[in-house]
């Protein structure tokens, strides 16, 4: 026959199966003399009740119910807040305690929230500086002929230097740091874009120098240019040779213009 057992005393060994210093149903069963199958089972219907699945044990909170206090404390104050403290069994002492460790929690997590957003933010910074800087080593490598004040740009020209533009950009590269490294502004990039298929121009000089070459003139100098005498010599090493020759045909800067013309090789200077 089962004994009967009291409410307080199912009580008494309900808190002593949880807590902090809870032991097994086995282990109570061999204290008290009490069936482990009963223990179990007190156990099990203490759990399923909301007050007693809420209740702590004495000495013990879990951060679930100090969850719980907070937040229901914060809706109160004054005297129901006193009440509502002397009703869970909560010390103002604890209860400011675990306001305080919540707060700054609050603050460690916002804090920790806020440098990693930093971090991210410069790791997105260095990623794009690197994306552009190789965008625009490719770009200095396939932009065309090297820049030069005034320079011409045919059709084909500006099409190859449109196209490697638009590709710099698609990898990352800004417009001005592009125009930048192919020497061109920005806002004759952009006058490209509005004329496609266009070309130069300009016309260039309508009357020829005064003190241009002429055509015997021009044969003379590819001639000493071209000689066995004078082949290894730079224009700016061969103009003075000949001056002190007593023989003036052309300045440097003539001399290397035949060269790139005729695509003559000379020295350097």
């Amino acid at each position: 026959m089962t004994r009967p057992y009291s409410v307080a005393f199912k009580q008494k060994m309900v808190e002593r199966l949880i807590g902090r210093n809870a032991v097994s149903a086995l282990q109570l069963s061999r204290e008290t003399g009490v069936r482990q199958q009963s223990l179990s089972r007190w156990l099990r219907d203490a759990r399923s009740l909301p007050l007693m699945a809420s209740k702590r044990v004495v000495g013990s909170w879990t951060v679930e119910q100090k969850a719980r206090v907070l937040t229901e404390a914060s809706r109160l104050s004054g005297d129901q807040l006193a009440a509502y403290l002397q009703r869970e069994d909560v010390k103002l002492a604890d209860f400011e305690r675990w306001r305080v460790a919540l707060e700054e929690d609050g603050r460690t997590a916002t804090a920790t929230t806020k440098r990693i957003r930093q971090l991210e933010r410069e790791l997105a910074r260095k990623e794009k500086a690197l994306a552009e800087a190789a965008a625009l080593l490719v770009l200095k490598k396939n932009g065309g002929p090297p820049p030069r004040r005034g320079r011409r740009y045919r059709r084909g020209e500006r099409e190859v230097i449109l196209a490697a533009i638009a590709e710099a950009r698609s990898r990352g590269a800004r417009l001005a740091q592009a125009c930048r490294v192919v020497g061109i502004s920005a806002r004759t990039i952009e006058r490209w874009r509005a004329r496609p298929g266009g070309d130069d121009g300009r016309c260039g000089p309508k009357r020829r120098p005064h003190n241009a070459l002429s055509a015997a003139e021009e044969a003379q100098v590819l001639t000493v240019l071209t000689s066995s005498r004078y082949a290894s010599l730079s224009p700016k090493q061969l103009v003075p040779q000949l001056a002190d020759e007593g023989l003036y045909l052309a300045s440097e800067s003539t001399m290397y213009r035949l060269q790139r013309r005729y695509g003559l090789r000379g020295n350097a200077a």
